[in-house]
């Protein structure tokens, strides 16, 4: 097995930059990073918003402080196709209605193509180098999480790595995997998601498509296969998928694992992801700290800040 050191990394920073010129919370972004490159891992991080003024340097020098990574390693590009275009490029048809607004296909499209679009980059950087990475990273922008796998520590190619949404009941006592291998982006209580959408088998094909981590041999199903499933809600094949995987509910998760499925990867392998999660209203609002309704207090502990200045790729 390669030594962490001998190893690089594409991060894949993808969506709107709701958060990132915030640095309260830089110390949990660099926190972030630092546990994934463990060992001495390098990498690269490449940006992919969509914004109405995008300035390219501007972005990169924004990024470079929030991971307090040098400017030289940062890409950043714009992709402004909207999510009803997304949607239209592939369905006939409006999807089924999506928890949080909108249709789930339009959800999933629309990241799904940010996400290629980085791939792409991804690959120009490979051909540029004549070398390719270890590991892609698809990872949200405005999620704060605090700590991660080491990814020199995932070493089975075959899977694609990622938190799971979901634990099994039995009776009264609750069968799950540790907490910090969940997803709590829905708690129990949220009037907005019933709580029975965590009742599902343990492995749980509904993974959390917050932060995914492809091994390089796996990074073609997450990327590519992402970007050309065929219409969820009117392809026979994946409608079957979401019946019998999903429980019948059409989440931009479970549209992704039906991608991962037809790719080829369709185990995913769970992986422990510490977060602190201020709050929607932080991220869409403005709210701040322990004023937030959503705020959890047990994720509020600062990390240790590491720099990350001697592992990061330069150009």
């Amino acid at each position: 097995m390669r030594a962490a050191a001998d190893m690089t990394a594409a991060i894949c920073l993808v969506g709107l930059p709701r958060m990132l010129h915030q640095s309260r919370w830089d110390t949990h972004r660099r926190a972030f990073l630092n546990s994934l490159l463990a060992g001495g891992m390098h990498a690269e991080l490449f940006f992919v918003t969509s914004a109405m003024e995008f300035d390219a340097a501007r972005y990169r020098r924004v990024v470079a402080n929030a991971y307090d990574a040098p400017v030289a390693s940062v890409r950043a590009f714009n992709h402004s196709r909207s999510a009803r275009a997304a949607s239209m490029a592939r369905c006939r048809t409006d999807g089924a209605p999506y928890v949080r607004g909108g249709d789930a296909a339009s959800a999933f499209y629309v990241q799904a193509d940010k996400a290629k679009a980085c791939y792409d980059h991804v690959l120009h950087a490979e051909a540029r180098r004549a070398h390719r990475f270890d590991y892609v990273v698809r990872v949200r922008v405005d999620w704060l999480f605090t700590s991660g796998p080491a990814l020199a520590s995932l070493s089975d190619t075959r899977l694609v790595y990622a938190r799971l949404r979901c634990f099994t009941v039995v009776g009264n006592q609750k069968t799950a995997l540790p907490a910090s291998y969940m997803s709590y982006n829905f708690p129990t209580g949220v009037p907005e998601v019933s709580a029975k959408h965590h009742n599902c088998r343990v492995p749980s094909k509904f993974l959390d498509d917050g932060f995914v981590v492809a091994p390089r041999e796996s990074a073609d199903a997450l990327f590519v296969g992402a970007h050309a499933l065929p219409c969820p809600h009117e392809d026979a094949e994946t409608l079957s998928f979401v019946r019998a995987q999903c429980a019948g509910l059409h989440w931009p998760e479970c549209y992704l694992q039906a991608a991962l499925h037809r790719a080829g990867r369709p185990a995913v392998g769970p992986i422990p992801v510490d977060w602190h999660f201020p709050g929607w209203s932080v991220m869409e609002q403005g709210c701040e700290g322990l004023s937030c309704s959503w705020n959890h207090p047990a994720h509020l502990a600062p990390q240790s800040n590491r720099s990350v200045h001697s592992r990061v790729l330069s150009a």
